[in-house]
Parts: structure tokens; C-alpha cells; sequence
């Protein structure tokens, strides 16, 4: 359960963090309808991003699991 709400919160964390910044970044460069597209594309890869490392937790090896998903995602980002 621990895990769960750990990932739950961090989540909500990221989420935050993700919209302020893709705020921040439309209102300096003045963006219109690429504002839509980028916070669209954030919000994907969070998700994807936190289904991937909630269930890398409950691997075997759970340090190196998410060492090898870390770099698959930045191969894939």
C-alpha cells in the first residue's frame, strides 16, 4: 500500500511541477494553439512515465529495474 501512495504522490507531484512549467513556457514564448499540444504531450508522459516506474517497484531487483527503465525512457525521450 505504501508503494501505491508513494507513486500516487508523486504523480500528483510531477503533474504540478509538469503544468508550471509547460505554463510558464506558453506565456514567455506566447504561445496559442501549441500550448494545447505540448500540455497534451506532458500529460501523456506522465502517465506513462509513473505506470512505469509503479510497476518496475515490485520487481525482484527493484534498484536495478528502475536503473534499466530510467534508461530505456531516456532512449525513448
Amino acid at each position: 500500500m505504501r508503494k501505491f501512495f508513494t507513486s500516487l504522490f508523486a504523480f500528483i507531484l510531477s503533474g504540478l511541477a509538469g503544468a508550471l512549467v509547460v505554463q510558464e513556457l506558453a506565456v514567455l514564448t506566447g504561445a496559442t494553439e501549441e500550448y494545447m499540444l505540448v500540455f497534451a504531450a506532458a500529460v501523456m508522459i506522465l502517465i506513462v512515465v509513473t505506470i512505469a516506474f509503479f510497476l518496475v517497484q515490485f520487481r525482484a531487483e527493484p534498484v536495478r529495474a528502475v536503473d534499466r527503465m530510467l534508461w530505456w525512457l531516456l532512449a525513448i525521450f
